[in-house]
């Protein structure tokens, strides 16, 4: 009898470390996802500099070579943030703003087009997995009818009075 109430105790006990050890792999995981996140998420202002550096064109023959080293370097960073599942945004000129995806920092009043397209891209936006690290910050189109003064409408009407007449 008391050597059957130790044994429920042990098998009560394993159980709880189990269901412990379950529980803290969880949080562990999940605190690893969210410090990766963070560290990403700082990185993406030096992954802006390199590509900045990397798209001017107008590099001196003097330091070509350290541009080559340049570039190594760059495409090693981007191989590790590949790893991590760290990922461009797509966004081009012409595509529907997303609020989920697009940060929307000025709006461009245009006559023509359709409404809330991307007018330019100023910054790269990435995401990690699913979740967006940082959003694509872009120009909106804004759709606006033209609104008619009253002195374009005085020489609309003089000029429909014209060809009436013949004139």
């Amino acid at each position: 009898d008391k050597c059957a109430e130790l044994n429920e105790k042990y098998l009560y006990a394993l159980a709880q470390m189990k269901d412990l050890h379950k529980t803290y792999e969880k949080e562990n995981a999940i605190a690893l996802k969210y410090v990766t996140y963070d560290l990403m998420e700082e990185l993406l202002p030096i992954l802006d500099v390199f590509s900045m550096v990397l798209d001017n064109d107008n590099i001196p023959n003097e330091v070509k070579a350290y541009f080559k080293g340049f570039e190594l370097v760059f495409n090693q960073f981007k191989q590790i943030l590949d790893r991590h599942g760290v990922s461009e945004i797509n966004c081009k000129i012409g595509d529907t703003f997303d609020h989920n995806y697009h940060n929307g920092v000025e709006k461009i009043d245009v006559e023509d087009g359709e409404q809330d397209t991307i007018a330019q891209v100023l910054q790269k936006g990435y995401k990690i997995g699913d979740k967006v690290l940082r959003p694509v910050s872009v120009k909106v189109n804004c759709v606006c009818k033209k609104t008619v003064t009253e002195d374009e409408t005085i020489e609309q009407e003089n000029a429909t009075i014209s060809e009436d007449k013949g004139e």
